[in-house]
Protein backbone atom coordinates (compact mmCIF):
# COMPACT_ATOMS: atom_id res chain seq x y z
CA UNK A 1 0.00 0.00 0.00
CA UNK A 2 1.12 3.58 -0.26
CA UNK A 3 0.49 6.34 2.52
CA UNK A 4 0.95 10.03 2.06
CA UNK A 5 2.78 11.40 5.04
CA UNK A 6 3.56 14.66 7.05
CA UNK A 7 6.37 15.13 9.18
CA UNK A 8 9.33 17.45 10.48
CA UNK A 9 12.82 16.55 9.70
CA UNK A 10 15.66 17.20 11.93
CA UNK A 11 16.00 20.81 11.66
CA UNK A 12 12.48 21.74 12.04
CA UNK A 13 11.54 21.82 8.30
CA UNK A 14 7.90 20.26 7.62
CA UNK A 15 8.35 17.53 4.68
CA UNK A 16 6.24 15.77 3.05
CA UNK A 17 6.17 12.46 0.84
CA UNK A 18 4.76 9.45 -0.38
CA UNK A 19 5.79 5.80 1.39
CA UNK A 20 5.12 2.11 -0.04
CA UNK A 21 4.66 0.17 3.36
CA UNK A 22 2.87 -2.66 4.67
CA UNK A 23 0.83 -0.63 7.46
CA UNK A 24 0.95 3.23 9.01
CA UNK A 25 2.60 1.51 11.70
CA UNK A 26 5.52 0.28 9.00
CA UNK A 27 5.77 4.48 8.00
CA UNK A 28 6.11 5.54 11.55
CA UNK A 29 8.77 3.70 12.22
CA UNK A 30 10.94 3.96 8.91
CA UNK A 31 10.18 7.86 9.29
CA UNK A 32 11.43 7.42 12.68
CA UNK A 33 14.42 6.24 11.99
CA UNK A 34 15.52 8.64 9.66
CA UNK A 35 14.95 10.88 12.65
CA UNK A 36 11.63 12.72 11.74
CA UNK A 37 9.15 13.03 13.55
CA UNK A 38 5.84 12.07 11.95
CA UNK A 39 2.49 14.36 11.98
CA UNK A 40 0.19 12.73 9.80
CA UNK A 41 -0.04 9.19 7.60
CA UNK A 42 -2.87 8.54 4.92
CA UNK A 43 -3.52 5.85 3.34
CA UNK A 44 -3.91 7.03 -0.57
CA UNK A 45 -7.60 5.72 -1.51
CA UNK A 46 -9.53 5.11 -4.79
CA UNK A 47 -11.37 8.67 -6.18
CA UNK A 48 -14.71 6.91 -6.01
CA UNK A 49 -16.10 7.43 -2.61
CA UNK A 50 -18.89 5.37 -1.32
CA UNK A 51 -22.18 6.21 -1.36
CA UNK A 52 -22.69 4.75 2.07
CA UNK A 53 -20.36 3.72 5.41
CA UNK A 54 -21.43 0.24 6.65
CA UNK A 55 -21.93 0.29 10.84
CA UNK A 56 -18.83 0.26 13.30
CA UNK A 57 -18.19 -3.40 14.22
CA UNK A 58 -16.94 -3.34 17.65
CA UNK A 59 -14.03 -5.83 16.45
CA UNK A 60 -12.54 -2.85 14.16
CA UNK A 61 -12.15 -0.80 17.10
CA UNK A 62 -10.18 -3.13 19.25
CA UNK A 63 -8.12 -3.64 15.99
CA UNK A 64 -7.32 -0.30 15.84
CA UNK A 65 -6.50 -0.07 19.73
CA UNK A 66 -4.65 -3.10 19.20
CA UNK A 67 -2.71 -1.77 16.61
CA UNK A 68 -2.10 1.62 18.56
CA UNK A 69 -0.84 -0.86 21.77
CA UNK A 70 2.10 -2.45 19.45
CA UNK A 71 2.89 1.21 17.96
CA UNK A 72 3.33 2.17 22.07
CA UNK A 73 4.76 -0.53 23.15
CA UNK A 74 7.78 -0.52 20.40
CA UNK A 75 8.78 2.88 21.02
CA UNK A 76 6.49 5.16 19.29
CA UNK A 77 6.19 8.57 20.77
CA UNK A 78 1.92 8.83 22.03
CA UNK A 79 1.57 11.65 19.74
CA UNK A 80 3.07 9.90 16.77
CA UNK A 81 0.94 6.35 17.53
CA UNK A 82 -2.19 8.20 17.46
CA UNK A 83 -1.75 10.20 14.35
CA UNK A 84 -0.87 7.30 12.23
CA UNK A 85 -3.91 5.37 13.13
CA UNK A 86 -6.18 8.49 11.92
CA UNK A 87 -4.83 8.17 8.70
CA UNK A 88 -4.58 4.35 8.60
CA UNK A 89 -6.90 1.88 6.88
CA UNK A 90 -9.76 2.02 9.43
CA UNK A 91 -13.58 2.38 9.87
CA UNK A 92 -13.88 6.39 8.91
CA UNK A 93 -15.17 6.51 12.45
CA UNK A 94 -12.01 4.75 13.83
CA UNK A 95 -9.98 6.96 12.08
CA UNK A 96 -12.16 10.18 12.62
CA UNK A 97 -11.87 9.35 16.48
CA UNK A 98 -8.09 9.16 16.51
CA UNK A 99 -7.76 12.69 14.54
CA UNK A 100 -9.82 13.93 17.34
CA UNK A 101 -7.51 12.50 19.83
CA UNK A 102 -4.54 13.70 18.14
CA UNK A 103 -6.07 17.38 18.37
CA UNK A 104 -6.85 16.86 22.05
CA UNK A 105 -3.44 15.60 22.89
CA UNK A 106 -2.15 18.75 20.71
CA UNK A 107 -4.30 20.95 23.46
CA UNK A 108 -2.33 19.61 26.25
CA UNK A 109 -5.31 17.10 27.42
CA UNK A 110 -4.44 13.69 29.15
CA UNK A 111 -4.64 10.54 26.73
CA UNK A 112 -7.58 9.46 28.94
CA UNK A 113 -9.89 12.21 28.56
CA UNK A 114 -9.07 12.50 25.07
CA UNK A 115 -10.15 8.80 24.96
CA UNK A 116 -13.36 9.75 26.43
CA UNK A 117 -14.27 12.22 24.22
CA UNK A 118 -13.56 10.46 20.82
CA UNK A 119 -16.82 8.80 20.56
CA UNK A 120 -15.49 5.44 20.56
CA UNK A 121 -17.99 2.78 21.88
CA UNK A 122 -15.97 1.59 24.90
CA UNK A 123 -17.12 -0.04 28.20
CA UNK A 124 -15.65 1.92 31.31
CA UNK A 125 -13.44 -0.59 32.61
CA UNK A 126 -11.04 0.72 29.78
CA UNK A 127 -10.67 4.47 30.51
CA UNK A 128 -10.18 3.01 33.82
CA UNK A 129 -7.02 1.26 32.91
CA UNK A 130 -6.06 3.80 30.45
CA UNK A 131 -5.83 5.77 33.75
CA UNK A 132 -3.98 3.07 35.90
CA UNK A 133 -1.33 3.49 32.59
CA UNK A 134 -1.14 7.28 32.28
CA UNK A 135 -0.31 7.29 36.35
CA UNK A 136 1.85 4.41 36.65
CA UNK A 137 3.86 5.75 33.25
CA UNK A 138 3.11 1.75 31.59
CA UNK A 139 0.53 3.14 29.18
CA UNK A 140 1.50 -0.09 26.87
CA UNK A 141 0.86 -2.43 28.97
CA UNK A 142 -2.66 -1.16 30.09
CA UNK A 143 -4.28 -0.52 26.92
CA UNK A 144 -2.67 -4.13 25.57
CA UNK A 145 -4.72 -5.82 29.07
CA UNK A 146 -8.03 -3.30 28.28
CA UNK A 147 -7.61 -5.00 24.38
CA UNK A 148 -7.07 -8.52 25.78
CA UNK A 149 -10.08 -7.94 27.92
CA UNK A 150 -12.54 -6.67 25.28
CA UNK A 151 -11.16 -9.77 22.84
CA UNK A 152 -12.56 -11.95 25.98
CA UNK A 153 -15.92 -9.82 26.04
CA UNK A 154 -16.24 -10.14 21.80
CA UNK A 155 -15.61 -14.05 22.26
CA UNK A 156 -18.13 -14.50 24.95
CA UNK A 157 -20.75 -12.52 23.40
CA UNK A 158 -20.25 -14.99 20.03
CA UNK A 159 -20.55 -18.17 22.29
CA UNK A 160 -23.90 -16.99 24.00
CA UNK A 161 -25.26 -15.84 20.38
CA UNK A 162 -23.87 -19.30 18.98
CA UNK A 163 -25.50 -20.82 22.49
CA UNK A 164 -29.25 -19.30 21.55
CA UNK A 165 -29.36 -20.09 17.99
CA UNK A 166 -30.42 -23.67 18.60
CA UNK A 167 -32.98 -22.96 21.16
CA UNK A 168 -34.37 -20.06 19.24
CA UNK A 169 -35.09 -21.65 16.08
CA UNK A 170 -36.75 -24.98 18.42
CA UNK A 171 -39.41 -22.01 19.52
CA UNK A 172 -39.38 -20.40 16.56
CA UNK A 173 -40.19 -23.87 14.62
CA UNK A 174 -42.88 -24.98 17.56
CA UNK A 175 -45.00 -21.51 17.61
CA UNK A 176 -45.13 -21.66 13.36
CA UNK A 177 -46.39 -25.45 13.98
CA UNK A 178 -48.92 -24.26 16.61
CA UNK A 179 -50.39 -22.52 14.37
CA UNK A 180 -50.31 -23.81 11.36
CA UNK A 181 -52.38 -26.73 13.42
CA UNK A 182 -54.81 -24.31 14.55
CA UNK A 183 -55.36 -22.13 11.21
CA UNK A 184 -55.72 -25.39 8.65
CA UNK A 185 -56.23 -28.58 10.45
CA UNK A 186 -58.69 -26.98 13.40
CA UNK A 187 -60.74 -25.75 11.23
CA UNK A 188 -61.15 -28.64 9.00
CA UNK A 189 -61.73 -30.89 11.89
CA UNK A 190 -64.23 -28.66 14.05
CA UNK A 191 -67.49 -30.73 11.58
CA UNK A 192 -66.34 -33.62 13.16
CA UNK A 193 -66.09 -32.09 16.41
CA UNK A 194 -69.57 -30.29 16.18
CA UNK A 195 -71.30 -33.48 15.43
CA UNK A 196 -71.14 -35.18 18.63
CA UNK A 197 -73.15 -32.25 19.72
CA UNK A 198 -71.12 -30.96 22.70
CA UNK A 199 -69.63 -27.60 22.99
CA UNK A 200 -66.28 -27.11 21.66
CA UNK A 201 -63.68 -25.30 23.34
CA UNK A 202 -62.68 -21.68 22.57
CA UNK A 203 -59.62 -22.81 20.42
CA UNK A 204 -61.78 -25.16 18.14
CA UNK A 205 -64.02 -22.52 17.38
CA UNK A 206 -61.68 -20.03 16.25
Amino acid sequence: MEYDYEAVDRRGEPIEGRLEAESPAAVVRQLSSDGHTVVAVRERRPAVALRFTRPLRNAEVVIALQELATLLGSGVALGDAVQAQSGGSHHPAVSAAFAAVAKDLLRGESFLAAMRGSGLPLPEYVYQLLEAGELSGRLPQALGEAVAQLKDDQRVAADLRSALVYPAVLVVSGIAAMLLIFIFVVPKCAHLLGATGRELPLLATV
